[in-house]
């Protein structure tokens, strides 16, 4: 099966869960959060909005 990109649609990108690893990693509530290499410390992130959440984004 091949999948062709649409130009009109945003491009999103998930981390991996977290699994003690170094970098950004999804955490188990959903949040986003980043790791340096040899760190047990997360830091969290805000994770980026796409124009086509509706469910996270206020009615108009």
């Amino acid at each position: 099966m091949s999948e062709i990109a649409d130009p009109d649609k945003p491009k999103r990108w998930t981390p991996a869960p977290d699994n003690g690893q170094a970098g950004t990693v999804l955490l188990p509530d959903g949040g986003w959060a980043y790791r340096y290499k040899g760190s047990d410390e997360l830091i969290h992130m805000k994770k980026p909005q796409y124009p086509d959440d509706s469910a996270e984004s206020p009615a108009e």
